[in-house]
Parts: structure tokens; C-alpha cells; sequence
């Protein structure tokens, strides 16, 4: 399923990256409705992808070759913008429509989110679901998150995470950075994902196996910001 999920997420985020830049350059309303409806299936894919729609809201405020007058430029931005919400949330009202009936209550397109956010954010989750130096392995379940889980009902886990991230701002800050090192160096940060087990599942991957993550994100990142600019 791992493996699913992410060749079909790296289409998406792809093309996604493909149609806001293509949008941006050309201020088109078409180009961002179909961006949105790119970003609600990766949403769809993965539940994270929610974190492009502020970069892409940023794009459409900084869009290049706008040809509207200064009078019609916030309607075409707050046009644009809005398109990219109800493309989004377009492929996702399916899901919406039957996860409430089967819920008996108004629920997105997962039903799994309180036990995925518990997992990571809790105040004794490890950073990448696996406790310091002990290998790629099925995901720990620590007590805070058995605690959190068993009263999900009184207490919302959303609502439990804002009120731990209060309490212990600095500590709530130290997991969340913590957690981006997992993209940084698997070894440091371990997930349940093995690189010799999955990633030997890859062609692709097994041959630039030599070449650290870190790196590849390094010129990724470039990347992005030389053609964002261009």
C-alpha cells in the first residue's frame, strides 16, 4: 500500500507543481480550478496536502501577466482563490457524503484523522514513529497515545494537541522540528518504512541509493525557487 500511495502522490504533487506555475505565469481562472481539482485528489491521497493550498493562495496573490485593471484585480484574485477551495473540495464530497451517513456525524474524507494526529503528537511520540537509533519497524504506540485515543469522544485530539502545544510550546516546537529531520536523514529519525526492504522495491531508488536525501531535497529546492522565479 506504502508504495501505492506515494508513486500515485508523486503524480500529483507533480502535476500540482506543473498547473500553479503554469497558472501563475498566466493568471488564468481555468489553470487554477484545475490546480484545485489536482490538490483535492492528492488531498484525497494523502490528508497533508492541505499544506499547499496557502502556497498556492500565495501564487494567485503574486501571479505574473495579470491583465485585469486595478479594479477588477481583487475579484480576480479572490476568483481565483475561491476556484482552487471548490476544485478542491470537489473530489473529496463523495467521501464527505458517506462517511457522515455511515459516522452519523458531518467527517471529512478519512475517518482515521484522530488516530493519525495522536500518533505523531503526543508528548512521548517519537519524531518519525520509531524510538531514537532503533531501525525502520512497525510504528510505536507510546501510552499518551492509548490515553488520548480511549477518550477521543470527550476530548477531541485536534483539541488535546492545541492544548498540550499551550501548555509545552517549546517542547511541542522541538517534536515538530524534530519530525522534519525524518525527511533529512532516516538513520537519525527512524519510520516504519525500511529503505532496504521498500526501497528495494524501487529500480529507481536502488540505483541513486548513493545519493543522500538530504541532498536530492537541497537541489529540489533550488530547483523550485530558480523556475519559481523564471
Amino acid at each position: 500500500p506504502y508504495a501505492l500511495i506515494e508513486t500515485s502522490q508523486a503524480l500529483w504533487i507533480t502535476l500540482l507543481f506543473y498547473l500553479t506555475l503554469l497558472a501563475y505565469r498566466k493568471s488564468s481562472l481555468l489553470l487554477w480550478a484545475l490546480a484545485g481539482l489536482i490538490l483535492g485528489i492528492s488531498i484525497l491521497t494523502r490528508g497533508n496536502s492541505w499544506c499547499f493550498l496557502p502556497v498556492m493562495t500565495l501564487a494567485v496573490v503574486f501571479s505574473r501577466k495579470i491583465r485585469y485593471k486595478d479594479g477588477k484585480l481583487m475579484k480576480y484574485r479572490a476568483a481565483s482563490c475561491a476556484l482552487i477551495l471548490l476544485t478542491a473540495i470537489l473530489p473529496q464530497i463523495p467521501y464527505i457524503v458517506h462517511n457522515t451517513s455511515a459516522t452519523g456525524h458531518l467527517s471529512g474524507p478519512s475517518t482515521a484523522e484522530g488516530a493519525m494526529l495522536a500518533l505523531g503528537n503526543t508528548p512521548e511520540a517519537p519524531p518519525g514513529g520509531r524510538d531514537f537509533h532503533s531501525g525502520a519497524g512497525p510504528m510505536e504506540y507510546p501510552l499518551a497515545y492509548k490515553v488520548w485515543m480511549d477518550s477521543e469522544k470527550d476530548i477531541p485530539i485536534p483539541k488535546r494537541i492545541v492544548k498540550w502545544a499551550f501548555s509545552e510550546p517549546l517542547a511541542f516546537a522541538e517534536l515538530t522540528v524534530r519530525k522534519m529531520m525524518l525527511f533529512w536523514d532516516y538513520r537519525e529519525i527512524p519510520n516504519n518504512i525500511s529503505v532496504d526492504g521498500n526501497g528495494s522495491l524501487s529500480s529507481i531508488f536502488s540505483s541513486l541509493r548513493f545519493i543522500p536525501t538530504g541532498i536530492i531535497i537541497l537541489l529540489a529546492l533550488a530547483a523550485f525557487f530558480v523556475f519559481f522565479r523564471r
